[in-house]
């Protein structure tokens, strides 16, 4: 939602998810021709770049990305946490943790149970996001030990990341602000970034999901029992 009115704005030379895990993905990221794993974008792409290899240096494909001489005020890409924590690419992270003058926004999710609905309804779908048509809801059963692995994984975050909220200007958008009050994140986006102002009005793609977790979830129950005396505990309803 973020990414698809940032990359409108003529002011800033944004990429996707250049350093995604999958190198058929990379392709259309860093070409600008996708945009968030996947969605087309519509203006015709410039500023390309070749796609990162997963055996390449992630740090030296940072330096050739911010190094380019173009007129934008700000340049960026999008990174998930899980993104080259391994690996050749790994040293991407202390890129950005070394370079200070690297701007972050975080968008994060108060319930985890809806990043894990999220991801598991796109896997089973294919369907990753959503313009405004009409989207199936769909219930789903997710194995105990499937959602505990998930749940660790949306929660661990990279050392490097950590270590970045401390050093690094960070603006955090909670995605329940992100659904509800659109416009004004966007202002504050442009604000923190430096850029000229620009009204958005609306992202321009919607939010899939339209119930809660404990409907979602065909054995709700199950891993609310499963997952009580754990850290996970807290995130199922009594």
């Amino acid at each position: 939602m973020v990414a698809g009115s940032i990359i409108s704005h003529p002011e800033i030379l944004f990429y996707g998810e250049v350093l995604n895990n999958q190198p058929e993905v990379r392709q259309g990221e860093a070409r600008r021709e996708t945009l968030s794993a996947g969605w087309r974008i519509s203006q015709a792409p410039d500023h390309p770049l070749s796609p990162c290899s997963l055996y390449g240096s992630g740090r030296a494909y940072l330096e050739q990305l911010y190094g380019q001489a173009v007129p934008h005020k700000a340049i960026g890409f999008k990174l998930m946490h899980d993104q080259a924590i391994s690996g050749p690419n790994s040293d991407a992270w202390d890129y950005l943790l070394e370079n200070t003058d690297i701007k972050l926004i975080r968008t994060t999710r108060q319930n985890p149970l809806e990043i894990l609905c999220s991801f598991v309804r796109a896997s089973l779908t294919r369907h990753w996001h959503n313009t405004g048509q009409d989207v199936p809801q769909h219930r789903f059963v997710v194995p105990p030990d499937q959602a505990e692995a998930l749940l660790t994984r949306f929660l661990t975050m990279p050392a490097q990341l950590e270590q970045m909220e401390k050093s690094h200007a960070m603006l955090e958008l909670d995605y329940g602000r992100i659904c509800s009050d659109f416009s004004g994140c966007m202002r504050d986006v442009f604000d923190f970034l430096g850029v000229s102002p620009m009204e958005v009005d609306g992202p321009r793609l919607k939010k899939i999901a339209q119930i809660p977790p404990e409907q979602e979830l065909a054995n709700y129950s199950e891993l609310a029992a499963h997952f009580r005396d754990t850290r996970f505990g807290q995130y199922f309803n009594a």
